[in-house]
């Protein structure tokens, strides 16, 4: 079966994936957003750690490295968490009753971190940073869980094109929308 077939039996896996499709949406454009935005907002010269106060500053460059760390940690970290999740992992909380992972409420970690992202406040921006790059290793993980276990072999193509091309489309409109949301801040 052609990849175009596979697209227009859209009915056999998207009533599967639906969810962890808008989330993949929201996910994207919060990634991008947020990362966008700190370096406008912590861009030039030495960034003091909590706004108005330049008792302790930290360089530019440190500063984005710092970020870099912190968002690699929260997406390499929870791919694993994410997909095969040890016997600790607090299952009730982030799977609920699903065997696959409940993506909406990974979401809540992207909304949170975005939300110390603009916060301007250097200090909690690593760690928005992190919140939202652990959301988003959730989604992909807990999505291609999903896709490997519930939808069949011969779709699974389709529903990973049209999932991670649904999360593009989130970063691209979320790339449109940074000077204006940057002139809102």
């Amino acid at each position: 079966m052609s990849f175009v077939r596979k697209l227009r039996a859209w009915r056999a896996w998207v009533p599967l994936i639906w969810k962890n499709m808008g989330c993949m949406f929201v996910n994207m454009f919060t990634v991008i957003l947020g990362s966008s935005l700190i370096l406008y907002i912590f861009g030039d010269g030495d960034i003091p750690i909590v706004p108005n106060q330049h008792v302790a500053e930290v360089p530019t460059n440190i500063f984005q490295a710092l970020v870099a760390f912190f968002s690699f940690s929260g997406d390499f970290i929870s791919r694993r968490l994410a997909y095969d999740p040890p016997k600790w992992y607090p299952r009730k909380i982030m799977l609920a009753s699903s065997r696959t992972g409940n993506p909406v409420r990974y979401l809540l970690l992207n909304i949170v971190g975005f939300g110390l992202c603009v916060s301007n406040i250097a200090l909690l921006a690593p760690i928005g940073m992190f919140f939202i790059m652990f959301g988003n290793g959730s989604v992909y993980s807990t999505t291609t869980r999903l896709i490997d276990n519930h939808v069949e072999n011969q779709y699974n193509l389709a529903a990973i094109s049209v999932f991670l091309f649904i999360g593009d489309s989130g970063s691209y409109i979320a790339s449109l929308v940074i000077t204006p949301v940057l002139n809102l801040l």
